[in-house]
């Protein structure tokens, strides 16, 4: 199609009786939405409410919205029909609409779960475990490990951390962003709890950073019984060796 002006020609055939005229004036709207999102809005309430969608119209009716409202910088609106769209979200080609949507979709994951009566939406739930998924499988370690912080998910956390092809170097990397970033005392210590039972996980434990995490724990006792425990091994080590 060619170089068009206005979207009012494209807005007009959301009112043609034939579904073929519909589906294509939906399909070229989304395609234009960026540049003529003014024009869009004035049309939204019919975008809405028009029914005799199928699935997979209703889910690119719910994108072009949603695409409208982050560009009046309503987010949570924004968010609220990015969650109704499916598949559709991830289609989009515009990295800004979708690191913004994954913005307030983490921020809005997390007022949720610091309410205790608050009722999860599914679709919120399925779209932050896509995200993370994803990091998962596209070996972006960091990053699985920042969505699962953020989201105070220490199961994520801990799946992140082993699932990764460098573990001790994705360990490092955890302790030195809970300690310079979570400002929260107690999440900063699940954290380091974590951290600990993962450094005695490995096949070598490493007692050092563990014990740097249970300093920061204030658990003196522990550090001590650790470190009374490679002085007897060194000790019979020694024995072995002069016998």
């Amino acid at each position: 199609m060619g170089f068009i002006t206005s979207a009012a020609g494209i807005l007009a055939l959301l009112d043609e009786t034939e579904d073929e005229l519909r589906v294509f004036a939906l399909e070229r709207l989304n395609e234009i939405t960026d540049t003529f999102w003014p024009e869009i809005a004035d049309s939204i309430q019919k975008i809405e409410t028009r029914g005799g969608w199928q699935l997979s119209q209703k889910e690119l009716a719910a994108l072009l919205v949603s695409k409208v409202y982050f560009h009046l910088g309503s987010y949570l609106d924004s968010l609220t029909y990015a969650l109704r769209s499916g598949p559709m979200l991830h289609q989009d080609p515009n990295q800004l609409y979708i690191d913004t949507i994954k913005v307030h979709a983490i921020d809005h994951y997390i007022k949720l779960r610091a309410q205790k009566d608050a009722k999860m939406d599914p679709r919120l739930e399925t779209l932050l475990n896509n995200m993370f998924r994803r990091c998962i499988e596209d070996q972006q370690y960091r990053h699985a490990i920042g969505i699962a912080l953020e989201t105070h998910r220490m199961d994520w956390f801990r799946e992140a951390i082993m699932t990764a092809d460098d573990i001790v170097g994705s360990l490092t990397y955890s302790y030195k962003i809970a300690m310079q970033y979570i400002e929260q005392r107690k999440f900063r210590d699940e954290v380091l709890e974590q951290l600990v039972s993962l450094y005695q996980g490995l096949e070598t434990p490493d007692y050092v950073n563990m014990c740097q995490c249970l300093i920061h724990l204030d658990k003196p006792h522990e550090v001590a019984s650790i470190l009374d425990k490679l002085i007897k091994n060194d000790s019979l080590k020694s024995d072995v060796m002069v016998g």
